[in-house]
């Protein structure tokens, strides 16, 4: 009997031996599915999805392929002579604010003969500038694995360049030379979209500045090109010259690339906070491994929302601003770590949109008010109600027909944007 109980108490330990190990490895084996796997394979899922869909997420997807060649590539020669013009407005701090009051019409003679003598100085930049516009591209070939701290010096110079340049086109429209001061400012428009290719928000935003300036000037120079009916042909085609259609997909390409990067280098609650621009507080805590990959997850898969909106409304910039709002607004509701990581990088670009149109309307603007001086020609004044031009006289805010005012010496027209009935850069006088 004894023999017996032996036997099986040692058959108990036997399988107690073989189970304890198996029911603990299971358990290791759930927690680490649950844990670390599972959120390890829908982070791959993402990344495979944003792959599919053409999303960039590393530095090399915002490389061009093949390599852009030296002779077609502005930034070969914009480098070098925008470094210059810095150095230039560095050097005499009066300068830039002085090309701002000849563009605004609000600089004295005296003033403008200052500002005519710097801008011949320099003449060789702005001549080389004006030149590297006629290329097809630009790639200033920045150093995006560097995440948001890569320098970007050409973007600021670039911004000074447009004011310089239409600085000159208003000295020459007031010496007469009419024709030569548009082809100056159809520079400055080339140059707006030579500075949209690079991959980022901060040159979107730059490259949409230099648009407005340009269009500012080239209001001015139109009333004096008012006369002459060849002028304003030419005026025309420059507006007629298809502009390479905005993309924000591409713009925003260098933001996922960057901000990917930060997401995977965050380490602590505090690093959440100073990404969000937040102060630090005086208890960090270590993020898990499971939260960090929590985190990289819900970016990819925002940026995945955020393109897909871009996708599905291409040209529909309210669409496409409304349908990015909702994004931000469910990151904010998300207190989690992977939500307000995300949403500090997200929001950041939800009024983007607001950019494309507001330069599309100058656009429209300056085309409707040339058809108008071409009318005056040629039929002595001005007509009573705006002429059919298709969507040219359309206002993208309102969908309907820009205010037009005609008077006895001249006309005004106008596009009230919603929130103000009329926004001085989005009003045109001509007398």
């Amino acid at each position: 009997m004894a023999a017996d109980i032996r036997k099986r108490v040692l058959w108990a330990f036997a399988i107690l031996a073989v189970l304890c190990p198996l029911g603990l490895g299971g358990i290791a084996y759930f927690a680490y599915n649950h844990v670390v796997d599972g959120p390890l394979e829908a982070l791959r899922h993402e990344i495979q999805m944003a792959e599919k869909e053409g999303i960039p997420l590393r530095p090399a997807d915002l490389v061009p392929s093949p390599p852009i060649p030296d002779p077609e590539n502005a930034a070969v020669v914009y480098r070098p002579f925008l470094a210059h013009i810095q150095r230039a407005v560095t050097a005499d701090p009066a300068l830039l604010p002085a090309c701002r009051k000849v563009c605004q019409g609000a600089a004295s003679r005296s003033e403008t003969g200052r500002v005519d003598e710097a801008l011949t100085r320099e003449s060789e930049s702005l001549r080389e500038i004006i030149a590297a516009t006629g290329r097809p591209s630009c790639d200033f070939g920045y150093a995006y694995k560097d995440g948001f701290t890569v320098p970007m010096p050409e973007l600021s110079p670039a911004r000074t360049a447009a004011w310089m340049l239409c600085a000159k086109a208003e000295i020459l429209a007031e010496q007469g030379k009419i024709a030569d001061a548009i082809d100056v400012l159809a520079a400055a428009h080339r140059l707006s979209e030579h500075v949209a290719q690079t991959p980022i928000a901060i040159a979107f935003l730059v490259s949409g500045a230099i648009e407005s300036i340009a269009c500012a000037e080239f209001a001015r120079v139109l009333q004096k090109a008012a006369p002459n009916q060849a002028l304003l042909d030419r005026a025309g085609k420059m507006l007629e010259t298809p502009a390479k259609a905005v993309d924000l997909r591409h713009t925003l390409g260098g933001e996922v690339v960057m901000g990917w990067l930060a997401m995977r280098s965050l380490k602590t609650t505090n690093d959440i906070a100073v990404l969000k621009g937040d102060d630090p507080k005086k208890e960090s805590l270590p993020l898990s491994a499971s939260t960090k990959l929590e985190i990289e997850t819900k970016f990819v898969a925002s940026w995945r929302r955020v393109y897909g909106v871009v996708r599905e409304h291409p040209r529909d910039w309210w669409a496409i601003r409304e349908k990015l709002r909702q994004i931000e607004s469910d990151l904010k509701k998300d207190n989690s770590a992977s939500g307000l990581a995300v949403d500090g990088l997200i929001s950041s670009f939800v009024d983007l949109p607001a950019v494309p149109p507001r330069n599309e309307t100058k656009h429209r603007l300056l085309a409707v008010a040339i058809a108008l001086l071409s009318e005056r020609l040629r039929d002595g004044a001005f007509p009573k109600a705006l002429p059919h031009l298709g969507q040219s006289i359309v206002n993208p805010y309102t969908s309907r027909p820009f205010e037009y005012k005609v008077s006895a010496s001249g006309f005004t027209l106008s596009a009230p944007d919603g929130k103000d009935n009329s926004p001085a850069d989005l009003t045109m006088s001509f007398n």
